[in-house]
């Protein structure tokens, strides 16, 4: 069953009027049997009745258009999911030790920081409402409500004093996958 739209000329203007029908074969010839008339429709009368008639089609499945999708908000992941999966597949995290769960410490403050740096550079103070803006907190398993400046700067002498055992490992890392 469809909706079918029967264009009407009264008077040089023209109709739509609506109709539920439904095709069938004869033989070799397709033909269409009206199964109810509706009459004349808005638009939006008669996209709900496409919609409702697709849904009595449907064997459990919703039927969504992308006018029926509405973004009321989103947060960036992809870019900072690679940066993470880069972040662990050079093993970053062994210089800053290991995470706790459940806490922001200097190696997700870290991350944040060079993260940020890598997407939308601005200063400490912009990345702590930057990260806010992201999905970070599902990735890193964090509560991204106790990241702020005051927590970032707190950090940043931890973090410049692993500054020379980061850039140790990142030769080591460098010399163990390119040897050449």
């Amino acid at each position: 069953m469809y909706l079918l739209t029967q264009p009407k000329k009264h008077n040089s203007k023209t109709y739509k009027y609506y109709s539920i029908a439904q095709s069938y074969r004869e033989g070799k010839r397709t033909h269409i049997r009206i199964i109810h008339r509706l009459g004349h429709l808005s638009d939006q009368e008669a996209e709900q009745i496409r919609v409702a008639l697709k849904l009595s089609q449907a064997d459990k499945k919703a039927v969504l258009s992308l006018e029926d999708v509405i973004f009321s908000d989103h947060w960036g992941y992809l870019d900072v999911a690679v940066l993470n999966h880069h972040w662990e597949q050079w093993q970053l995290s062994k210089v800053f030790g290991p995470s706790r769960p459940e806490s922001v410490g200097t190696l997700e403050i870290a991350k944040i920081l060079t993260f940020n740096r890598c997407l939308d550079p601005g200063s400490k103070c912009y990345a702590s409402r930057w990260v806010k803006q992201t999905a970070l907190n599902h990735i890193l398993k964090v509560d991204l409500g106790k990241v702020n400046d005051d927590k970032i700067y707190h950090e940043l002498p931890k973090i410049e004093s692993k500054k020379e055992e980061l850039e140790q490992h990142l030769f080591t890392q460098i010399k163990t996958r390119l040897p050449q």
